[in-house]
C-alpha cells in the first residue's frame, strides 16, 4: 500500500515537473539579474545593466527602450497593450546647469513594437493622457491637442478644453469631452 502511494506521489511530481518545463521554456525573457518593471502575458519590461528593455515572451526578442541611470537618463513605462509598449523618457545633458547656451536636454513619449523593434515618437514631451490599442494605434492629449496615430498616419483629432480624464477607448472607439460635449472617433 505504501509502495503504491509512493509511486503515485512520484508520478504526480514527475508529471508536474514535465508540465512546468514547457511553461518555463515558453517565457524566454527570464534574465536573472534584471528587475521587472511591468509585465503582461506577452511582454516583460525590465531594467538591465544598460537600460530598460522590453522582451517578447514567446520569442525572447529584446528591444532597448531607453537608458535609465537615475541621474541623466530617466524614463517611465506608461502602458503595455499586445506587443506594444508606450513610455516617457528624459535625457539631461551631463553639463546640467553649467551648459553652454543652446545645450538642452530632450524628452519624448514613444511607442515601440516588441515584435519588430519599430519605434514611433508620439510627442516631444510627456503627454497628459495616453490610450494604446493592441494593434499599436495610439491616441494622446498634450497641451489641449488630441492626436491619433493609426498604422499609417498621425493626425490631430481635436483641440480645445479637453480634460485628460475624459480620454478613453472602448470597443474600437476613442471617446473624449471637449467644452462639455462628448466626442468620439474610430480607433482600431
Amino acid at each position: 500500500m505504501i509502495a503504491i502511494r509512493t509511486l503515485a506521489v512520484i508520478a504526480a511530481l514527475a508529471a508536474a515537473g514535465l508540465a512546468a518545463a514547457p511553461a518555463q521554456a515558453a517565457d524566454r525573457c527570464g534574465h536573472r539579474k534584471a528587475r521587472t518593471i511591468r509585465q503582461t502575458a506577452r511582454v516583460r519590461v525590465y531594467e538591465g545593466d544598460f537600460g530598460v528593455f522590453a522582451c517578447a515572451r514567446a520569442t525572447g526578442r529584446r528591444v532597448h527602450l531607453y537608458d535609465d541611470d537615475g541621474e541623466y537618463d530617466l524614463g517611465e513605462i506608461d502602458l503595455i497593450r499586445g506587443d506594444f509598449v508606450a513610455y516617457d523618457w528624459v535625457r539631461y545633458p551631463t553639463c546640467k546647469d553649467a551648459c553652454p547656451p543652446g545645450v538642452t536636454g530632450s524628452a519624448g513619449t514613444d511607442v515601440t513594437s516588441v515584435r519588430n523593434g519599430h519605434t514611433r515618437e508620439l510627442a516631444a514631451s510627456a503627454v497628459d493622457a495616453l490610450v494604446l490599442a493592441r494593434s499599436g494605434g495610439a491616441a494622446w492629449l498634450v497641451g489641449g491637442q488630441l492626436w491619433i496615430w493609426t498604422r499609417t498616419q498621425k493626425r490631430e483629432l481635436d483641440s480645445g478644453n479637453i480634460p485628460a480624464r475624459s480620454v478613453h477607448r472602448s470597443r474600437g472607439v476613442l471617446h473624449w469631452v471637449r467644452d462639455g460635449q462628448p466626442e468620439s472617433a474610430r480607433m482600431p
